[in-house]
């Protein structure tokens, strides 16, 4: 009959084995972790790029509409059964805060854009859509897209 030398872990080795698999799986899970979270940023970023772009592509179907319905001021937007509409307040849906802001413009002595003094041009408007959230309940993010529409194109 045959006998066999079983040895049990010590201690040490225990201790040694629990240490290099700590060493390992920390860091792996620090870097899924930070994926997870790259990929949530992403989404939501992602989002907030939707309704910016929606904000402007509302402004369009308005000026569409009726140039006269761009007047100077922050508002938000509805969709009703006719297309688009300004509303008075900035819109909050989904944890993101959209707002839309159209102010006249300004044109120098060349006829270029001004952002200081110039001649007021009636027939341009600046739109700037603004998208904002809170991510993580930390930080708060902002996506804007600024256009320039006129009163014939």
């Amino acid at each position: 009959m045959k006998t066999r030398n079983l040895k049990a872990f010590s201690i040490i080795e225990l201790l040694i084995a629990m240490t290099v698999f700590l060493l390992i799986a920390i860091p792996v899970r620090s870097v899924v972790s930070l994926g997870y979270r790259n990929i949530s940023y992403d989404n939501a970023y992602m989002k907030a790029v939707f309704y910016a772009e929606e904000g402007i592509e509302a402004a369009r179907f308005i000026r569409a509409a009726s140039w006269g319905n761009l007047d100077s001021g922050t508002y938000g937007i509805d969709l009703t059964n006719d297309g688009w509409d300004l509303v008075e307040d900035p819109q909050t849906e989904n944890g993101y805060t959209r707002s839309l802001i159209i102010s006249d413009v300004f044109r120098d002595g060349s006829g270029n854009i001004s952002d200081t003094s110039g001649m007021a041009d009636p027939n341009t408007k600046k739109v700037e859509s603004k998208v904002s959230w809170s991510w993580l309940s930390l930080q708060n993010k902002e996506v804007s897209f600024v256009v320039y529409l006129t009163n014939g194109n």
